[in-house]
């Protein structure tokens, strides 16, 4: 009688994302920061965002991502000021 396999512990284990805690590559960041891989490319080739090379591939840091994101914020003014002003257009003119 031959040998009978157990299917399940010949199931190769399912694969898991493996998330570096420092260093991404431009398609991890563009996961990352939910944007395309064009779009991260283009800041990175203006400037916007540190990056090093190895080889022909740039890495990213976390920490240059998130700064990158923070500098991207817009001011949150409050209705009142925002009302006042358009009332001091409105009248003024």
């Amino acid at each position: 009688m031959g040998r009978r396999m157990n299917r399940d512990r010949n199931k190769k284990p399912a694969e898991q994302k493996i998330v570096p805690d420092k260093w991404f590559s431009v398609q991890q960041s563009a996961q990352y920061m939910n944007c395309t891989v064009w779009y991260l490319r283009r800041q990175i080739q203006t400037g916007r965002i540190p990056y090093s090379e190895l080889g022909h591939r740039y890495v990213l840091k976390r920490e240059d991502l998130d700064a990158f994101v923070e500098s991207r914020k817009k001011p949150v003014l409050s209705r009142y000021i925002g009302a006042t002003l358009a009332g001091f257009y409105w009248c003024y003119w």
